[in-house]
């Protein structure tokens, strides 16, 4: 049985659809990376997992974690299993952290509020651990700042350190990189693999970077629109390129041993929400388009073993 099962996942916002009827699986110890432009649904669909959208989010579908479905849990619950079994590392550290607050007292308010049991001493000496292991440099002074005195690559490690402290199942990870250079990135990175290697760990991680996909993912589901157009292994993702969407993302890679004038990309933009158009949505943009394409939504089938695609030329190819 899969760590994650989702089924069938909508979040509605009044009458749009953010997310509309998604369904992927997550086991143990594995990554799966979901991409796609700002604005395809990536965030809402990870926030709604642990149920942390605020109202008016309306949720429908399963969402089922190690069997149980949180989608029906009861908030006292989903306290329980926030923080302790789930951890969450948020796109803006800056927001996400108290600014009044010591970084160390952060980390131990995750640690006690999750076992009463553990004194301040333990706490303390068990958060000095965490903020070595995702490489805080002298990390007793360290834990008495505050998150204003650490850099935004610190306070993004100060983040994971807090989604590790209970030695979670689960780590969703919203763009933890969006905002740090690629050497603070990589080695952010690093702290989220060897997490997942030392503690078997799961993680969701949402990306718009294929750079990342390719680093770290096991698994990587593409969306758009809301819906998801592509789901495979991510060995698979760079030398077959099924969904006219996901090659369009890969085709706006830069490529390093190449000298070009301009950066390519996808034409047009994602639909508006609150007026979808009819058939697949992404038809508008797509150079592939037919009459077909315009009129009917294409359903997401099974291609090959783990390999899912939404596209009506899916056997064009």
């Amino acid at each position: 049985m899969s760590l994650l099962s989702v089924r069938h996942l909508t979040v509605s916002f009044g009458a749009v659809d953010a997310v509309a009827g998604i369904s992927f699986d997550l086991d143990r110890g594995r990554v799966l990376c979901v991409v796609g432009e700002s604005g395809s649904g990536k965030t809402v669909a990870a926030l709604a997992v642990p149920r942390l959208l605020p109202a008016p989010a309306r949720i429908t579908g399963r969402v089922l974690f190690d069997g149980e479905d949180l989608t029906a849990a009861a908030e006292r619950r989903l306290r329980d299993i926030r923080g302790r079994r789930i951890g969450v590392v948020f796109q803006d550290p800056a927001s996400a952290l108290n600014p009044v607050l010591r970084i160390g007292d952060q980390v131990d308010e995750a640690l006690r509020l999750h076992d009463r049991a553990t004194t301040r001493r333990q706490a303390r000496s068990r958060t000095l651990a965490l903020l070595e292991l995702v490489g805080v440099t002298d990390p007793q002074r360290r834990a008495e700042q505050y998150p204003h005195q650490w850099s935004g690559g610190m306070r993004q490690r100060a983040l994971i350190a807090i989604a590790l402290a209970n030695d979670p199942d689960l780590v969703i990870a919203d763009e933890p990189t969006a905002a740090l250079d690629a050497t603070v990135q990589a080695q952010v990175l690093r702290v989220l693999a060897d997490a997942r290697a030392d503690r078997g760990c799961a993680v969701l991680l949402i990306t718009h970077d294929l750079g990342v996909v390719a680093d770290l993912a096991d698994d990587v589901v593409v969306m758009y629109a809301g819906r998801i157009v592509e789901a495979r292994p991510a060995s698979a993702l760079f030398t077959d390129r099924q969904h006219p969407y996901t090659r369009t993302l890969l085709d706006s890679r830069p490529v390093w041993a190449e000298r070009v004038e301009r950066l390519r990309s996808t034409p047009g933009s994602l639909p508006d929400p609150r007026h979808p158009p009819a058939g697949c949505a992404f038809h508008p943009r797509c150079v592939e388009a037919d009459a077909r394409c315009a009129a009917e939504r294409p359903v997401l089938l099974e291609v090959a073993a783990g390999h899912r695609t939404a596209c009506h030329h899916r056997g064009d190819r």
